[in-house]
C-alpha cells in the first residue's frame, strides 16, 4: 500500500470512530453542511435506483455532472448505462467511505436502506447527502423527482418528467377495469425456498400501479417474507409475477418450478397459465422504472386475459 493510501485509510478510520461514537442516524433530508455556489457538479449515486433517478433528470447530456456510478448499474439496471456518456463514467464497487471520499463528490444521493455507517461517516466530513426513501407508492416517485429537481437546479426538467409519468399512470388506471379483481403475487424461488413481497415494498407498489391487488398484502404479509408451499396454496393468487434472470431474458427458474411441481398444480395461476415474467431489473426497480414495470405487467396480464377469453375472477 502506498503512503498516500495508508494515510487515507488511517484518516477514514478516525472519521468512522468519531462519527459513530457521538451521533445517531442523521435525519432524512438534513441540510448539506457544505455550502455550494451553484448546483452540484460532482454527484455520486450510492446505488442503482439513485443512479436511475439521476439519469432520468440529467439525461445523457448531463452525465458529466456525475463523478462515478456504482458498478451494479451494469448488471441490475433497466436503464442502459453501458452506452454513450454513461459508459465512460468511472465505476466504484460498493457504498463505503473509502471509494466515495476518494471521488471528492459535492453531493451523494443514497437511500434509507443503504449502509447507515457510511452515510454517517460522509456526513461527519460535511459532505452533502440526500437520503431517499423507497417507492412505497407512486407519490414517493413523484416526490423524489421533485426533490432532486430542486437539489440539482432542474425544476423545469423534473416537472416535465413528472407530467409525463402522470399521463402514463392515468392511462394505466383507465385500462385497469379487467385487472382490478385479480389477486396478484410476486414470487421467487431458486429451489431452496420461496419468497414474496407484502405491503410496504416496491413490488406492492408495482402491482397496485398495474391496477391489481397484492394478494400477499391482503393476506396480512408485510415486507419481504418467506412462504412455503402450504402458505402459497392458501393464498392461491390469480396471477403470479416472477423475475427473469437477466434484462432481456424471458425464461425464469421460478416459473419452471411453479409449472413442474406436482404439489402446486392446483394453484389458480398455474391452472389458468397466469404466470407473468418480468426482467429482474424491472421487478426490483425502486425508481421511475417502476412505471415501466407496471406498464409491462399490465400489458402481459391483459394479453393473458384476452388469450384465455376468461372473465376475471370476482373474489372478496
Amino acid at each position: 500500500m502506498s503512503l498516500a493510501n495508508t494515510r487515507l485509510a488511517a484518516s477514514i478510520a478516525v472519521w468512522l470512530v468519531s462519527a459513530l461514537a457521538g451521533c445517531g442516524r442523521a435525519p432524512e433530508g438534513e441540510a448539506p453542511a457544505i455550502a455550494r455556489t451553484g448546483p452540484a457538479v460532482r454527484i455520486v449515486p450510492g446505488n442503482t435506483a439513485a443512479a436511475e433517478f439521476l439519469a432520468v433528470l440529467l439525461g445523457e447530456g448531463g452525465a458529466g455532472r456525475l463523478a462515478a456510478l456504482p458498478e451494479q448499474v451494469d448488471g441490475y439496471s433497466s436503464f442502459d448505462f453501458k452506452t454513450g456518456a454513461w459508459s465512460r463514467l468511472p465505476r466504484f464497487s460498493r457504498y463505503a467511505p473509502e471509494p466515495l471520499i476518494a471521488l471528492h463528490p459535492d453531493l451523494v444521493v443514497t437511500h434509507e436502506w443503504q449502509a447507515v455507517e457510511t452515510t454517517q461517516v460522509l456526513r461527519s466530513q460535511g459532505m452533502p447527502i440526500v437520503v431517499l426513501r423507497s417507492a412505497r407508492s407512486y407519490e414517493d416517485i413523484r416526490g423524489t423527482l421533485e426533490r432532486l429537481g430542486r437539489e440539482l437546479g432542474l425544476e423545469d426538467r423534473a416537472g416535465k418528467v413528472v407530467a409525463d409519468l402522470d399521463r402514463r399512470i392515468a392511462k394505466l388506471r383507465e385500462g385497469s377495469a379487467a385487472r382490478s379483481a385479480l389477486r396478484t403475487l410476486e414470487y421467487s424461488n431458486d429451489g431452496t425456498g420461496g419468497w414474496t413481497a407484502g405491503s410496504e415494498t416496491t413490488a406492492d407498489t408495482l402491482i397496485r400501479l398495474a391496477g391489481m391487488r397484492n394478494a400477499a398484502a391482503e393476506a396480512g404479509l408485510k415486507s419481504h417474507v418467506s412462504v412455503d408451499f402450504e402458505r402459497l396454496l392458501t393464498i392461491d393468487p390469480d396471477v403470479i409475477v416472477v423475475g427473469a434472470p437477466a434484462r432481456d431474458e424471458v425464461g425464469s427458474p421460478t416459473r419452471g418450478l411453479l409449472e413442474t411441481t406436482a404439489a402446486l398444480a392446483s394453484l389458480s395461476a398455474v391452472k389458468q397459465h397466469r404466470i407473468a415474467v418480468l426482467p429482474a431489473a424491472l421487478l426490483s426497480s425502486d425508481s421511475p422504472g417502476l412505471v415501466d414495470a407496471a406498464e409491462r405487467l399490465a400489458a402481459e396480464v391483459d394479453r393473458m386475459l384476452a388469450h384465455s377469453g376468461a372473465t376475471p375472477p370476482k373474489k372478496p
